[in-house]
């Protein structure tokens, strides 16, 4: 088969996939057809040229043939397994960690491929499967693929074998790895979901552009541009309707320097129904004490009084 045929083939693919699904095409023509292309030592970029469609896409094919050795094409048969994100998150987490140099976005949408049915089975979104992994927001576009991907193919046995699936389910089932799960689900990650999914509703916020900072550590969770500011957000969650929160002394510190630009936002009533309370310039505007933990020096800054 030449690289003008190829072209055609993916052309076809391409022009009458569903709406929100040319991408998923493009990977679908890339795995059939990897080994083709491989063995001539096709150029992608002659099959695109050929397709008419658009060069910015010869990645993705590359992606696809890359993700061929790994999946094949074959009905949905897979069988649904209960796990929260928790779990989820650190499957995708192993999955990233033993992937191979390079191979770090494939191994993730070789994730959304193999847990599609428990991924949307799940009550919280994919983004917060990759914060649960410890991961860039950013990857649950790539984690959105492989789900897609799904539909079509399924993984082959290598998958197995490369990652290490069965330690890993051995691996989560530990009960330090379950204490680990627990802990996540506590109020810190369920108090930063709610504001990933409606920050929005925040005057202050509204229609701007959120940015993940938590794996920074940098004194704050989120920045927050807008058409005339950007803010720095550090969400805090508080189970009841009112209550107390801390500051470590990097928040601390990045709130006196970005005064009015530095919002705490308080997800109140966290256990019932949430409400959001936003304090500006938290530094001016509340009383803390400083506490000093353990014995080696770390400083806190605790509210004074209940804040409702």
């Amino acid at each position: 088969m030449s690289e003008r045929k190829l072209g055609s083939i993916l052309k076809k693919m391409y022009n009458s996939a569903l709406q929100g699904e040319k991408v998923t095409q493009i990977y679908l023509f890339a795995i059939s057809y990897a080994k083709e292309i491989q063995r001539n030592n096709y150029r992608i970029a002659e099959i695109i040229r050929f397709s008419a469609i658009s060069q910015s896409f010869q990645t993705e094919v590359s992606k696809g043939v890359k993700l061929a050795q790994y999946v094949e094409i074959l009905g949905n048969n897979h069988i649904l397994e209960t796990k929260n994100f928790a779990e989820l998150g650190q499957i995708l987490k192993l999955m990233y960690d033993n992937s191979a140099e390079r191979e770090a976005t494939t191994a993730i949408r070789l994730f959304g491929i193999r847990y599609a049915l428990e991924i949307n089975n799940c009550e919280h979104s994919i983004a917060t499967i990759t914060i649960a992994a410890g991961l860039s927001r950013n990857y649950a576009v790539e984690i959105s693929k492989g789900i897609k991907l799904a539909k079509y193919v399924k993984c082959k046995s290598i998958v197995d074998e490369q990652f290490n699936t069965k330690k890993i389910t051995y691996e989560i089932n530990k009960p330090i790895i379950k204490s680990r799960f627990k802990k996540l689900q506590e109020t810190g990650l369920k108090a930063e979901t709610y504001f990933i999914n409606n920050y929005n509703d925040i005057d202050i916020f509204k229609d701007g552009t959120l940015q993940d900072a938590r794996l920074f550590g940098d004194g704050y969770d989120f920045q927050i541009d807008t058409n005339n500011n950007f803010y720095l957000a550090e969400v805090k969650g508080i189970k009841e309707n009112k209550g107390r929160f801390r500051l470590t002394e990097n928040e601390y510190q990045k709130a006196i320097e970005y005064k009015n630009d530095y919002i705490v936002t308080l997800v109140l009533n966290l256990n019932k129904k949430p409400r959001f309370l936003q304090v500006e310039n938290p530094i001016k505007n509340l009383k803390f004490k400083e506490k000093k933990i353990n014995t080696k020096i770390t400083k806190e800054y605790h509210l004074i009084s209940d804040i409702s």
